[in-house]
């Protein structure tokens, strides 16, 4: 067998046929499929970060419930306030309960907040200090929402029965709702 320039053509087409369609066929389907491929990873960091965002969504709508919940609750506390003077009374008659003498009320200036008003209160009681702290206990335990501002304590003198007689003079704030609240 003879080696001539027709072998030698049909020898270089043969070998030059895989290397063309490496090259126009092979290449570009690498270059699309490496692109899908690509494209797939993002959908796929697209779908976690939408599951993520997802769950997130329900977490914050059970907070939202359990928060909606609290301020209900909160409401719940908050009387009327036509009611004020009947709060007044509970605190008059739990003094009067724990043996406690009320010296003094003084309504103080009211403070309007978003949905709900602080009207503070003076109080100067008078008793013995074990009586004194039942009363803070059961101030505490009140239906409705109560903060003591501020507390001054003054010792008066001690009794017979070894009993401490003292005073206090605090300003106690209590939120009732308003009524001109939507």
């Amino acid at each position: 067998m003879r080696f001539g320039t027709r072998e030698m053509i049909f020898l270089i087409l043969l070998l030059a046929m895989p290397v063309a369609a490496y090259f126009l066929i092979f290449e570009p389907r690498n270059a699309e499929i490496a692109e899908a491929n690509a494209e797939i990873q993002e959908k796929r960091d697209k779908l976690r970060q939408l599951e993520a965002a997802t769950m997130l969504q329900v977490d914050l709508r059970e907070q939202i419930d359990r928060l909606t919940e609290a301020i209900h609750v909160f409401e719940k506390k908050l009387p009327p306030g036509d009611k004020f003077d009947v709060v007044l009374h509970e605190i008059q008659e739990l003094a009067s309960q724990q043996r406690m003498t009320i010296l003094r009320v003084e309504r103080q200036r009211t403070v309007p907040q978003a949905e709900y008003i602080e009207a503070p209160i003076r109080l100067v009681v008078a008793g013995d200090f074990d009586n004194f702290y039942r009363f803070m206990l059961e101030l505490e335990k009140l239906s409705r929402i109560t903060n003591v501002k501020e507390l001054d304590i003054e010792k008066l003198m001690r009794r017979r029965d070894d009993s401490e007689q003292m005073e206090a003079d605090m300003r106690v704030s209590i939120f009732y709702e308003r009524s001109d609240a939507p």
